[in-house]
């Protein structure tokens, strides 16, 4: 009983980021959501992405994030108020990512 308290307190202190491709870039082989701490700022999802599409950039090229396709968090940002103010149930948090600014 004392185990499933616990797990379910994880859960809580958990994001899920669906990684959303706008335009013309690498997509995920396989959609997934990935699971990260509400405390982790906005850079942990910047890095990570980055690192896994790394091979398709050219050299100098970068990815630019956004949420609902018009805001740009701040890399300090933690997911956790991010997920407050623009999430789904307060749960989950739809980041799109490209290789040009996706808003006017």
């Amino acid at each position: 009983m004392n185990k499933q308290k616990k797990k379910t307190q994880e859960e809580v202190e958990k994001v899920d980021i669906k990684l959303m491709p706008i335009g013309n870039v690498p997509k995920l082989k396989k959609a997934k959501v990935f699971k990260l701490r509400r405390a982790d700022p906005f850079l942990v999802v910047q890095q990570g992405v980055t690192k896994v599409f790394s091979k398709h950039l050219k050299k100098g090229q970068v990815f630019t994030f956004s949420l609902q396709a018009s805001f740009t968090p701040s890399p300090d940002e933690t997911l956790g108020n991010l997920t407050e103010c623009f999430g789904q149930n307060n749960t989950s948090l739809e980041v799109g990512y490209s290789l040009t600014p996706n808003y006017g």
